[in-house]
């Protein structure tokens, strides 16, 4: 997905955002970061604003950010 790139590729990844697991979102949010795609910002904001989020996910969001 991340050499396909593109909107579908983006929604696509962020729906495993609602896993449980937290390595998991982090390397998604570490994959948006790679992709350098504008439809990832408003997911990785999002992970980011969440206070409930594991530290490990959302650090990895500012960076791709």
């Amino acid at each position: 997905l991340r050499n396909i790139g593109g909107k579908d590729s983006v929604e696509a990844l962020a729906a495993a955002f609602d896993s449980k697991s937290a390595l998991l979102k982090h390397e998604i949010a570490y994959v948006m970061g790679q992709m350098q795609d504008a439809h990832a910002v408003p997911f990785l904001i999002s992970r980011l604003s969440d206070n409930e989020e594991d530290v490990m996910v959302r650090h990895e969001a500012a960076e791709a950010l």
